[in-house]
């Protein structure tokens, strides 16, 4: 999937990063090959990725460091927090509830609710 926009590729990237087995918090930092795989694992064309690493160190979202490391800012992990929260599933054993509806975010940023979703 190629997505046109540096700056939502960028929040995949760092949802990526955020989410899962490295679970990186501000302060942490991941080699540049390790953020691109986990970024193409989410979907993220690697065509894409150039763009959105530029954009997220533009943000000061990312800090780059000696070695191809990169380190994650805390305004970095807000905004890949802001997009985990909306689309990382329940972990095992997390209390889920059916409610008659639920929120969703469309690409767009426009919020939606669907009923029966599961939160």
């Amino acid at each position: 999937m190629a997505v046109s926009s540096p700056s939502q590729t960028a929040k995949i990237m760092l949802e990526a990063a955020v989410a899962g087995p490295f679970g990186m918090r501000p302060t942490h930092a991941l080699k540049h090959f390790t953020l691109r795989e986990r970024a193409m694992d989410h979907g993220v064309h690697i065509d894409d990725f150039p763009a959105a690493l530029e954009y997220a160190i533009h943000q000061r979202w990312l800090e780059p460091l000696d070695g191809a490391f990169f380190r994650l800012t805390e305004a970095g992990f807000a905004a890949a927090s802001s997009l985990t929260a909306v689309t990382q599933p329940p972990s095992p054993g997390e209390r889920q509830a059916t409610v008659p509806g639920a929120v969703t975010a469309s690409s767009e940023g426009q919020l939606g609710v669907r009923p029966g979703n599961r939160i």
